[in-house]
């Protein structure tokens, strides 16, 4: 078995830092973390590779938001892989004892019956009503954790400004994202032009956020915002990010 070590957040984090990208971490100090291995590296690249470059031609704005960010995966690979004691190496695609990544998606993050989130079933969509608080991560009660269940454990990260809505007018003015460790930071307005089209003829927008978030399986994370609108069937509500996990976690078609 590998050992499991920790990292300074300032130190392991100093390339992106410096980049302008902030982090939300779940600890304010140190965090879990091992390097993976060139292998391991390869292929999370692979797939990133593959991905990134449909996004390219789909989204050049998301691209050109998620592509700089790139080197926060491996890294947040590493943080996984430490916390639960490297005991499994990544590959793509996965194997049964391997881990893995994939882009975030309703079903990862609706990963169990009763995990909380204000989306409806199986949908990147959710439901508002003007001047009341929803939550992509959490509820006004509880935290968001990724999966805690043995042999099906994962972490999430979101990429910063990785908050995207699809084919409406903007419905968000305010967003907040607490930690059970750091549980009174203030919200945050979204910059006066949100209601502009980030890219002509694309009809989504995306949205600011505070820092990349990474949301473990031991460390709550809430994410709330605050509509102006009024949208019962639900606004497209989407989440850019990475889930990392253990095989079972993800080993087949979901739903």
């Amino acid at each position: 078995m590998s050992q499991t070590l920790t990292a300074n957040v300032s130190s392991l984090f100093a390339q992106e830092i410096s980049k302008g990208i902030s982090l939300i971490v779940p600890s304010k100090a140190t965090v879990p973390y091992m390097e993976i291995s060139p292998d391991e590296a390869d292929a999370i690249n692979s797939y990133l590779n593959v991905q990134l470059e449909i996004l390219k031609n789909n989204a050049p704005v998301l691209y050109s938001i998620v592509e700089p960010q790139k080197s926060l995966v491996t890294k947040v690979a590493g943080m996984f892989k430490a916390a639960i004691q490297g005991k499994s190496t990544y590959a793509f695609p996965p194997s049964p004892g391997n881990l893995g990544v994939a882009f975030a998606i309703p079903e990862l993050i609706q990963y169990a019956s009763g995990v909380p989130t204000s989306y409806l079933p199986g949908s990147w969509r959710i439901p508002t009503t003007a001047g009341t608080p929803v939550y992509p991560l959490g509820s006004s009660t509880a935290y968001y954790t990724s999966s805690s269940t043995e042999n099906q454990r994962a972490f999430l990260l979101i990429f910063q400004n990785g908050l995207a809505e699809v084919n409406t007018t903007p419905t968000y003015r305010q967003m907040q994202v607490t930690t059970q460790t750091s549980p009174n930071w203030g919200p945050m307005t979204i910059e006066p032009m949100v209601d502009v089209y980030v890219e002509k003829g694309k009809s989504y927008y995306v949205y600011p956020t505070p820092g990349a978030i990474i949301v473990p399986y031991n460390v709550g994370v809430k994410m709330g915002l605050m509509p102006y609108k009024t949208v019962p069937d639900g606004v497209d509500t989407r989440l850019i990010g990475v889930v990392f996990y253990e095989y079972n976690f993800y080993s087949n078609l979901v739903y």
